[in-house]
C-alpha cells in the first residue's frame, strides 16, 4: 500500500477513555512474577478477569485509509487476505481500537455474547501448560474482555450472564 506523501507529518489522534477491571478468584498479581515462582497451575483454575472500557476515538487525516492499512497489518500478522478483509468490513475503524492477536493463541472463532457477536480466542498453555481463554465483544460502545484459564466452555456463559 502506498501512503499519500500529504499525511507524512499529519497528526493521528487517539483518545482511550478509562477503562475498568475486575479480578475474581487466586490470581497471580501483576509484577509478582518470577521464573523461579510461576504459579501453581491449581491456583489459576477460578482466575477470571473483566475488562471494560468504553470505545476509543481515532481522528486520522482524510487521505488515510486506516481499513486498508489494517487490512495489510492483519495479513502481516498472519490472517488470510479473505480473512482480514472479512473482518475489517465488520469494524468501524474511528472508534476500534485494533487488540492483537495473543502470540500464544491457539485459535479463535466468531461467537455470539450477550446478544452481540464476539471473538473467542483460545489460548494455549499460558502458565504450566494450562490453557486459557480471551473472549472479546463490543456492546453499547463499550469493549469487553473477558480472560480466565481453563475451557472455553465457561467464557461465553460467564459473560451472558454478567449484568
Amino acid at each position: 500500500m502506498q501512503l499519500p506523501s500529504s499525511v507524512d507529518g499529519s497528526l493521528v489522534a487517539v483518545h482511550i477513555p478509562k477503562s475498568v477491571m475486575v479480578v475474581y478468584g487466586h490470581c497471580p498479581q501483576p509484577g509478582n512474577q518470577n521464573s523461579q515462582n510461576p504459579p501453581k497451575v491449581s491456583d489459576l483454575a477460578g482466575c477470571v478477569v473483566l475488562v471494560e472500557v468504553p470505545s476509543p476515538t481515532v481522528s486520522v487525516p482524510p487521505e488515510l485509509n486506516v481499513q486498508q492499512l489494517a487490512i495489510l497489518a492483519l495479513q502481516a500478522a498472519g490472517m488470510s487476505a479473505q480473512d482480514a478483509q472479512a473482518f475489517c468490513n465488520a469494524v468501524d475503524w474511528t472508534s476500534t481500537l485494533v487488540l492483537p492477536i495473543p502470540r500464544d493463541a491457539g485459535s479463535y472463532e466468531t461467537t455470539n455474547v450477550d446478544g452481540v457477536q464476539g471473538t473467542l480466542i483460545t489460548l494455549r498453555g499460558w502458565s504450566q501448560g494450562m490453557p486459557g481463554y480471551s473472549l472479546l465483544w463490543v456492546k453499547s460502545g463499550i469493549i469487553y474482555s473477558l480472560n480466565g484459564f481453563g475451557s472455553t466452555d465457561q467464557a461465553v456463559p460467564l459473560a451472558d450472564s454478567l449484568e
